[in-house]
């Protein structure tokens, strides 16, 4: 309710100053039938033109109304980090933590609250493999829209769950599909929280191994955060191209760190994102 007053609001100025301009533009309009249409005309364009800027803005990957979001690190460090979404799943823990042990790379994991309930034992493994866990809410919502109390319920009971699986420091937060608009922003700022995104995300694009891979090695660059899906029966090219991509980042001389450490190196600060703001193909399946 709080956005949509928001974009109304927004809406209404806009279109007090283009009626504004229009008639100093194009004079009076003659006749009660002709104001109306006029207001109408203006109202119509002003609420469409506020709503998909705002629409922009709540899925826009390195800006955020407030609060700390980062997309990139800016870094001249041969440093990315590797980052997965949803999850965790019991049919494909065991096989990615083997894979990450083999090829010593530790990496981030933002898990959905609802998966780790089910499944508490999946976190536990994953911190204790040396691994990072972070918050990408309770049930996978788009969180734009959503009443205060339930921003809160997503965010607050999944930290929680992450805490008694043992992660310690800061718990980093990603929002689902990279939706935020005002509450949710407005409850990270309010409690200290840092919203990850990611500026490499193969999978949006490609759906073959070698395509994932080649579109990561063409993008990447240092301080990148790359987004994966391995949880899922779908998604056995991303679990094919996982080591082969881990091989030809090393062949390029990156090393592959966890979100904390990336984002904590000396002179490491955040930086927007100016290419695509589009969402990722961070679909869910059944």
């Amino acid at each position: 309710m709080v956005e949509l007053l928001l974009v109304l609001l927004l809406a209404v100025t806009a279109a007090a100053v283009a009626l504004a301009i229009l008639r100093r533009v194009a004079g009076p309009a003659r006749g009660r039938g002709a104001r109306v249409l006029r207001v109408g005309l203006v109202g119509a364009v002003c609420l469409a033109s506020v709503s998909y800027a705002c629409f922009l803005i709540s899925r826009a990957r390195g800006m955020m109304v407030m609060g700390d979001i980062v997309a990139r690190a800016q870094t001249t460090d041969s440093v990315v980090a590797l980052t997965f979404d949803d999850g965790p799943t019991p049919e494909y823990t065991d096989s990615i933590l083997d894979l990450l042990r083999r090829e010593r790379v530790r990496a981030t994991f933002f898990v959905v609250g609802g998966s780790l309930a089910q499944h508490p034992e999946l976190g536990r493994r994953i911190v204790e493999a040396g691994h990072v866990l972070g918050n990408h809410t309770w049930s996978h919502p788009r969180m734009v829209g959503l009443p205060l109390a339930e921003v809160r319920r997503q965010v607050d009971d999944t930290d929680r769950l992450i805490r008694l699986a043992g992660q310690r420091g800061p718990i980093y937060f990603r929002a689902p599909y990279s939706h935020k608009f005002v509450l949710l922003p407005w409850h990270l700022h309010r409690t200290g929280r840092t919203n990850v995104s990611w500026d490499v995300e193969p999978e949006t694009y490609e759906t073959s191994a070698d395509a994932i891979v080649r579109h990561t090695m063409e993008r990447v660059r240092p301080g990148s955060i790359i987004l994966l899906h391995p949880w899922f029966h779908s998604r056995d090219a991303t679990r094919q191209a996982l080591p082969r991509l881990i091989h030809a980042l090393r062949a390029e001389g990156y090393e592959l760190v966890t979100v904390p450490e990336l984002l904590s190196r000396e002179g490491v600060r955040s930086e927007p994102v100016s290419e695509n703001t589009g969402s990722h193909a961070d679909v869910r399946p059944a």
